[in-house]
C-alpha cells in the first residue's frame, strides 16, 4: 500500500472487551471497520481472543490517527494500551483492507503485559508472530 506523496503511519494497540458486552459485538465491529477502512484508505488486522483485542492500523497519518481516536471513544473497548504509534517503514504494509481473526489467549498474553508491555518494533514483531497462528479471514 503505497500512495505517492502520502506518509503512512501504523498504530498497534491492545484493549479489553467492555464488561457489559458479549463477544458477538466483534461482528458489528468488523462490519463497521470494513466500511470505514475503505472510506478512509486504512488497512487493519484485528485479533480477538474472546476477552481482548489487538489491532494494527495502517494508513495515511491523518486517517490512522482519526481511527484511533474513534477507538479510544468506543464503549465496546476498555483499557486501551497503545504499543506502537509511528510512521511506517516502506514496504511493511498488510494485505487486504481489513482482516479479522481469532487467536489463543496465551498469544495475546505475551503482547498484552500491562506492567511491562513490549513497545514499538518489538511489539510489532510479536504481533506479526501471533498472526502466523491466528485464524484470519478477509
Amino acid at each position: 500500500m503505497s500512495i505517492p506523496g502520502v506518509t503512512l503511519h501504523h498504530i498497534l494497540y491492545v484493549s479489553l472487551l467492555a464488561a457489559d458486552r458479549q463477544f458477538d459485538v466483534v461482528g458489528a465491529i468488523s462490519q463497521s471497520a470494513r466500511r470505514r477502512n475503505a472510506e478512509w484508505g486504512v488497512r487493519s488486522v484485528l485479533l480477538f481472543d474472546g476477552h481482548r483485542f489487538a489491532q494494527r492500523i495502517i494508513g495515511p497519518s491523518e486517517s490512522a490517527t482519526r481511527l484511533m481516536q474513534r477507538i479510544l471513544g468506543d464503549l465496546r473497548h476498555t483499557g486501551v494500551l497503545i504499543l506502537c504509534d509511528e510512521p511506517m517503514v516502506a514496504g511493511d504494509a498488510e494485505r487486504g483492507a481489513f482482516m479479522v481473526g481469532y487467536c489463543d489467549a496465551e498469544l495475546l498474553d505475551i503482547l498484552d503485559r500491562r506492567c511491562d508491555p513490549p513497545m514499538g518494533a518489538s511489539a510489532l514483531s510479536l504481533f506479526q508472530a501471533i498472526l502466523l497462528g491466528a485464524d484470519l479471514s478477509d
